[in-house]
């Protein structure tokens, strides 16, 4: 009885061991992912904003333009 109990126990615990180590990967995993999205979102931040300065720059010139030619 004793055996079949600690058999038992035996196999819980290497089962429990098999869900730390899928546990470990899937967190690195995760930690990789959050990264790569980290990474991700800051480049698309900085295309906004240089979009953003881009075409302030180009409204003024524009609107020099037209202010310009209408004599202002």
């Amino acid at each position: 009885m004793k055996s079949d109990v600690s058999d038992a126990f035996e196999v819980i615990d290497s089962k429990l061991d098999g869900f730390k180590a899928d546990f470990r990967k899937f967190k690195d995993w995760e930690e990789k992912t959050d990264k790569i999205v980290e990474d991700k979102v800051f480049e698309i931040k900085a295309v906004a904003y240089l979009n953003l300065i881009i075409s302030a720059v180009l409204l003024f010139l524009v609107l020099g333009v037209l202010l310009k030619a209408m004599d202002f």
